[in-house]
């Protein structure tokens, strides 16, 4: 199934958080999240641009490979996940695999969820303190062109214009803000 995802900066979170529970949307999760980007030595994880990832979200624990899928206008990736019992076990078999840690991020996110659209406000941590908070709005689907249809569409529901929805990764977020 694929992720579609944009993020909408400069967000006020306490507004739009009142118009998605007006609109219907339940919170489901608030919490610390902590994710540990792998790759092998020579980078050919990130070189095919993809993301294997290991993070806990609340006391769960998932392992999820992403894949891109090519459309320049919104962030569209195959996910791959599936809940793992145990972090540092999961680490450790990695590890001996011969993947090596290269990025750790921890934030603060808190979820909404509104028929099937995704709703998350992520505030980063330590090294990407600088950050301001922003939402991401995401829809898992089979059916790409439908999902970025329904994206823009809660996007405007909620006040946010189509220009303001950027296909945009954590690395075109620290280049944007980067000091």
């Amino acid at each position: 199934m694929d992720e579609v995802e944009v993020k909408v900066l400069d967000v006020n979170r306490k507004e739009l958080a009142k118009k998605l529970i007006k609109l219907g949307a339940m919170k489901y999760f608030e919490g610390e999240i902590y994710a540990v980007s792998f790759d092998f030595p020579d980078k050919s994880i990130r070189n095919a641009t993809r993301t294997l990832r290991l993070r806990t979200k609340g006391s769960k624990t998932y392992l999820t490979l992403k894949n891109p899928v090519d459309n320049p206008n919104i962030k569209i990736r195959e996910e791959l996940e599936l809940e793992v019992s145990d972090f540092a076990t999961m680490k450790k078999i990695l590890e001996s695999l011969n993947l090596k840690q290269w990025r750790d991020v921890k934030k603060t996110r808190i979820s909404y969820k509104l028929k099937d659209a995704l709703f998350e406000f992520d505030k980063y941590h330590e090294e990407f303190e600088y950050i301001p908070e922003f939402m991401e709005i995401e829809v898992m689907a089979k059916d790409d062109r439908q999902a970025v249809k329904k994206i823009y569409e809660f996007a405007e529901m909620l006040g946010i214009k189509k220009e303001q929805c950027l296909p945009w990764t954590l690395n075109e977020l620290v280049n944007h803000y980067k000091k």
